[in-house]
């Protein structure tokens, strides 16, 4: 009997589940580069900035970080300050915005809505983050 790519993906799959019980048989995980153990497990590093998403609502800032609003679509983000910032294209499909929150003090909040060029319109809602 031929073998069909459903066939050749289950031999693949089961290979892959063969090696990774083998693998672990020394105690080890087979997939962590040592470069990510030493950032993430050793050195215990974390990324400076915050996400926050309309669909994916931040309500809290971590003290230091920087809030970084990811959009799928173009937008000017209007914010607390006088301030206003327009996102840039990751080129992955997600517009975002750094703003520069990293100095804000434990207790205080920061409000943005935003406006949608290509709508030629505004949110209508404004949203909100404490900063803790």
């Amino acid at each position: 009997m031929p073998m069909t790519p459903h066939t050749e993906q289950h031999f693949t799959a089961s290979d892959s589940v063969r090696d990774m019980v083998i693998g672990m048989a020394d105690g080890k995980v087979f997939d962590m580069p040592p470069q990510t153990v030493q950032r993430y497990l050793v050195n215990k590093q974390a990324s400076a900035q915050h996400p926050g998403r309309v669909n994916h609502k931040c309500r809290r800032l971590p003290t230091g970080r920087v809030l970084r609003i990811e959009l799928l679509t173009p937008a000017r983000v209007h914010w607390t300050t006088v301030q206003d910032l327009v996102t840039t294209a990751s080129g992955f499909g997600i517009h975002y915005a750094d703003l520069p929150t990293g100095k804000m003090k434990n207790g205080t909040a920061l409000a943005f809505t935003f406006y949608w060029p290509e709508a030629d319109r505004w949110e209508e809602t404004d949203f909100s983050v404490g900063v803790e």
